[in-house]
């Protein structure tokens, strides 16, 4: 509660006025036909009387303020009953040069590196925070506008600069193609900045790079060409002034082999043509079932002869069904539109959220597999039945087929049909969900296994993901996927609360919460009022 609400609670102390003019006692005059054999009562008791009267009114008054100061976390210049020396460290990795030897003192939990300070400071008593300021730990507390009088600050300062990695990006690996990986850098000095990069591939050095970094955000390219199978890489920027934890940063590549993909449809299928590029893919147009080879197929709008038989084929393959008629697997409805549940099971997906924003029609449900994707009614979207994977829509007359999202759907439907092993980027703190019928484990990159409880058949989710890196899945005899792990890139940007969200948030320095100081005076003119009052 802020001051201002002490003038809303003002009106409070009526009640004790109030409670004070009902209890009022008269004292009653007697008449006595003679005083011969009464005392006369001294004048200083009529006086002690009235005095009472007026101390328990001032004590009832005082409670209820006091009460209403400590409610409202007024402030005092002078430290009472205060756990002020408990320690409060924010470990966010920009606090990495920051040594505290006490080992009593809190640590605020963190997520992705960003310190959790609304949740924490909610919880515990306060204490005197030892942080650098970073905004992007403060912003809930700002958006919620809550304060913590309690807490007093001590900053520690930024470097003179900073050189960071804060993102990458790769473009689809093939064997024998050549292909781009894109690094994002960003220079907080005020001026030009020359570093030396250093590009490693799988743990040995594979390029260096000297580059003036202009301020502000600059990309750093490469063109790799790799063998088939994941590879794990990391950048590293030459920076003496600035912090280290953002200066290297982790990625993984999966370099797959060109695949032969057997279209089946009627008519000419120009539009997943035109999505599967020949850099990547061998693409051959088929009109017969009989006709399918290759590594994988994808049959466009089938009849249930067709599906029936194509569940029997040993090459993987996405069976589009058409709807005419009831299947074994699928039910003919009317003609509905619905859009896609963000969430989805396809392994190594990538972030296809802009699918619950295109409206697909459909005329069949699917009624067996393993339902991988919903649409919004409930419907499936995507189910596997072993190797192949069904729709109930055309991959090709659909406008799905005409949305910027169809290209990454297509490829993730392909790559989870195509064996490849795991391999993922993410941030720290962030689960890692794996599916294999074998109970993987993860290493993480100081050595230390983990493994992951079981979310469902066939798939398991890990939460110890705490150490930025290269994370090894393996299910016992081989490496079955990497996982690259990084800090969040907002804790690079040396965005600093100013001094007048930090007054807003903790106060004036040199302030400390008056709550208990209120709180013991409250006691005491509650103690003094009982003790008046049973004076005689």
């Amino acid at each position: 509660m802020s001051f201002p609400a002490f003038f809303l609670l003002f009106p409070l102390i009526i009640i004790p006025i109030i409670i004070h003019l009902l209890s009022r006692k008269k004292l009653k005059k007697i008449d006595f036909p003679s005083l011969l054999f009464i005392i006369k009562n001294e004048i200083r008791f009529i006086r002690w009387f009235q005095l009472k009267r007026l101390l328990l009114l001032i004590t009832r008054i005082s409670l209820l303020i006091f009460l209403i100061l400590a409610v409202v976390n007024l402030k005092v210049p002078f430290s009472f009953f205060n756990p002020a020396k408990t320690l409060i460290l924010d470990n966010s990795p920009s606090m990495e040069k920051i040594e505290i030897n006490d080992k009593n003192a809190f640590i605020v939990p963190m997520h992705s590196g960003i310190p959790q300070f609304f949740s924490y400071l909610k919880k515990h008593s306060p204490g005197i925070l030892i942080t650098d300021a970073q905004k992007n730990g403060f912003t809930e507390i700002l958006k919620e506008r809550e304060k913590f009088p309690g807490i007093r600050i001590k900053k520690t300062a930024f470097p003179q600069g900073n050189l960071a990695i804060v993102g990458a990006e790769s473009g689809p690996a093939y064997q024998g193609k050549k292909f781009n990986i894109n690094f994002n850098i960003l220079n907080k000095y005020k001026e030009k900045r020359k570093t030396r990069s250093t590009l490693k591939l799988d743990g040995k050095v594979f390029m260096e790079k000297n580059r003036i970094l202009k301020v502000g955000e600059s990309d750093l390219s490469f063109n790799l060409s790799l063998p088939r199978g994941l590879h794990q890489l990391s950048l590293e920027l030459e920076d003496k002034k600035g912090f280290n934890f953002d200066n290297k940063y982790y990625l993984t590549v999966n370099v797959r082999a060109k695949q032969n993909i057997y279209i089946l449809s009627d008519d000419y299928p120009e539009r997943l043509i035109a999505a599967l590029p020949p850099s990547y893919y061998e693409v051959k147009w088929v009109r017969g079932t009989s006709e399918i080879k290759g590594n994988l197929f994808i049959a466009n709008n089938v009849d249930k002869k067709s599906g029936l038989s194509l569940l029997k084929n040993p090459i993987s393959g996405i069976i589009c069904l058409r709807g005419a008629e009831n299947t074994s697997i699928s039910n003919k409805i009317p003609d509905r539109i619905s859009t896609v549940v963000e969430k989805s099971s396809l392994n190594n997906s990538s972030d296809l959220k802009a699918l619950s924003q295109i409206p697909i029609s459909y005329n069949c449900i699917i009624t067996d597999g393993k339902t991988l994707m919903y649409f919004e009614n409930g419907n499936p979207f995507v189910s596997k039945i072993k190797n192949h994977l069904i729709l109930p829509t055309s991959l090709e007359e659909n406008d799905l087929s005409l949305h910027p999202v169809f290209i990454p759907f297509l490829f993730n439907l392909i790559n989870s049909l195509s064996e490849e092993p795991f391999c993922s980027n993410i941030l720290l703190d962030e689960p890692i969900v794996i599916t294999n019928f074998l109970k993987p484990t993860i290493i993480s990159p100081k050595g230390n296994e983990y493994a992951g409880d079981p979310v469902n058949a066939d798939n398991y989710i890990f939460k110890e993901t705490k150490e930025c890196g290269i994370y090894k899945i393996t299910d016992g005899n081989k490496i079955i996927g990497l996982i690259a792990i990084n800090n969040h890139p907002s804790e690079s940007k040396l965005e600093s609360l100013s001094d007048e969200e930090l007054r807003y948030i903790f106060g004036r320095s040199g302030l400390t919460n008056g709550a208990s100081f209120f709180l013991t005076l409250a006691l005491l003119c509650f103690i003094l009022s009982i003790f008046i009052e049973r004076r005689t």
